[in-house]
């Protein structure tokens, strides 16, 4: 694969990464939890995903990946950890009987 097909693979994989959290908020803002954990499990695979395509790229030299490494990775993994101290619990958790929030 060249550099140039890698780095558009990654363009594409942090975009939907980026689509999949926001789904992921919305779902969960909208009280919609089965839609909500299937979307923050997507994010959270496409985020190791991003993580995968910054290791690849590395092999290409620093230039392509300094950006991902000091700034993108760590805000994407501190976002994420917070993402799933937060929600992580109330999505797993089972639904709540009818006529009760599980929130």
């Amino acid at each position: 694969m060249s550099v140039g097909t890698l780095i558009t693979f990654d363009l594409l994989v942090a975009v939907l990464t980026a689509a999949t959290w926001l789904g992921a908020g919305a779902a969960a803002a909208a009280r919609r939890s089965g839609i909500a954990l299937a979307l923050f499990v997507a994010a959270a695979v496409l985020s190791v995903a991003r993580a995968a395509t910054a290791a690849v790229l590395a092999g290409a030299g620093w230039w392509f990946v300094q950006e991902k490494v000091t700034l993108t990775l760590p805000l994407l993994a501190v976002a994420g950890g917070v993402a799933a101290a937060v929600a992580g619990p109330r999505l797993v958790r089972p639904a709540a009987p009818m006529g009760r929030t599980a929130w």
